[in-house]
């Protein structure tokens, strides 16, 4: 598994590390998919079908609050417990959303690149000290 570059930047800038299922190790994948069917056999299946999105939402939080209540069988603690002691631990988001998919800029250095994540583009001399365009999806500048 070799992560994109950008989304290794996305873990960094929120704080969390990315772990990946391992190739050719379908129960590491499973456990993911597991969590979701979980969501959908334990709430969406027993109240479905829904009237509206305020009732799906209120469903919802009830669930969360009757799971997160109870004592889980990984980390031996009650979830909503666990994170009234941890939320001192947890940095605030910061106040601009992550430019991955968007255009952001990068001032054309004097040897007419530009820096974009770990790797430097080229750009035309006359660039040299403006703003550059990039768009992180596509890799380029311009």
């Amino acid at each position: 598994m070799v992560p994109a570059p950008e989304y290794l930047r996305f873990a960094g800038h929120y704080g969390f590390r990315p772990d990946f299922c391992e190739a050719a190790d379908p129960e590491s994948k499973g456990i993911v998919e597991n969590l979701a069917g979980y969501a959908k056999s334990d709430l969406m299946v027993p109240q479905a079908p829904f009237g509206d999105l305020a009732a799906a939402n209120v469903q919802a939080a009830a669930w969360c609050a009757e799971v997160n209540g109870v004592i889980h069988s990984e980390i031996c603690a009650v979830p909503a417990e666990r994170l009234v002691i941890e939320r001192e631990l947890l940095a605030g988001l910061p106040s601009l959303r992550a430019s991955i998919g968007r255009l952001v800029t990068r001032k054309a250095g004097r040897l007419s690149c530009v820096r974009f994540g770990s790797a430097r583009y080229s750009v035309p001399v006359a660039l040299i000290g403006t703003q550059v365009g990039c768009a992180p999806m596509t890799g380029g500048c311009w």
